[in-house]
């Protein structure tokens, strides 16, 4: 086979698989302009760049949600006195890195590997304040 058949014949292979892998894949859905889910369970990432090297521990148990959305779905509870980072908002609600079940982990922006989940709170974020 001539060798601009070849290429031709590679680039359409390419093209094919490209399609087959990317082309029927659902679409990512976000929070809308108005700030609700697209989706109840619309999950939407915590920027883990943003988040503070110190725990704080929760005044209370919370829900966290999988988007900082009114409509978003629940991912877990967190007790009171739970562990957590605080990370950036998004409209009216906290990015925050926490522990997995059952760890002792450190979760903050320099913790690379720990066992950490991710999730959304509204805020202000009820903490424990020493004194």
């Amino acid at each position: 086979m001539p060798f601009a058949a070849t290429r031709r014949l590679d680039a359409g292979l390419a093209v094919l698989l490209w399609t087959a892998l990317h082309g029927c894949a659902p679409p990512v859905r976000a929070p809308d302009a108005e700030g609700g889910a697209s989706g109840p369970r619309a999950s939407v990432a915590v920027d883990r760049g943003t988040c503070a090297s110190e725990a704080v521990l929760l005044g209370r148990s919370v829900s966290v949600l999988v988007a900082p959305a009114s409509g978003a779905g629940t991912a877990t509870s967190l007790p009171r006195h739970a562990p957590v980072y605080l990370c950036a908002g998004a409209g009216g609600y906290r990015g925050i890195v926490f522990p997995a079940p059952g760890q002792r982990a450190v979760c903050g922006s320099r913790a690379g590997g720990a066992p950490c989940l991710t999730g959304w709170v509204r805020e202000p974020v009820p903490v424990e304040v020493a004194g």
